[in-house]
């Protein structure tokens, strides 16, 4: 690469304008491609559909949440998530975005309420299976999600510890 950016850039390929965007969440360095003339964004790792959203080891959940929620705000109609088809029409990439958010909104509203109980990560994950948190269109018996479910768990509970620690110390 040539260039590099902090937040946004706007480059020009052929006859488009393409936004990037820094998209933290999945991990620190996640980034989203938007084409407004086509209404369409790329999401890489963002939004995945038919897996669980896994955290990386630089990700956090409630970066995640607020770049879901800038997402969102675009109301793409075409929507390229890292994993899973692409997703067509305004109503449809709203409805991946908005299960995507719920899914690790949960996540984090379970990881916060048992960090408060003096859990750790492990005990967390422990208590969280996979089948009260899985999207409604997730298959939970293939790609090994149960695995994923516990590693995006295990990852937000100990950033909540974390956070929390730094909060009252």
């Amino acid at each position: 690469p040539t260039k590099t950016y902090k937040k946004t850039a706007t480059i020009e390929v052929g006859r488009y304008s393409v936004h990037l965007s820094h998209a933290p969440g999945h991990s620190a360095d996640s980034a989203i491609v938007h084409i407004p003339a086509l209404d369409a964004v790329i999401c890489a790792d963002t939004i995945v559909r038919n897996i669980v959203p896994a955290i990386s080891d630089t990700g956090n959940c409630e970066d995640w949440l607020d770049t879901l929620s800038r997402l969102r705000d675009l109301a793409p109609e075409i929507l390229v998530p890292g994993h899973g088809d692409v997703v067509r029409g305004t109503a449809a990439c709203r409805q991946a975005i908005v299960d995507q958010h719920g899914y690790l909104e949960s996540v984090l509203s379970h990881c916060r309420a048992q960090a408060r109980r003096g859990l750790g990560p492990e005990a967390i994950a422990d208590g969280a299976p996979l089948e009260r948190f899985a999207p409604r269109y997730l298959r939970c018996d293939r790609f090994d999600m149960d695995r994923r479910h516990r590693h995006t768990v295990r990852q937000t509970a100990q950033m909540v510890i974390v956070d929390s620690t730094i909060a009252s110390g």
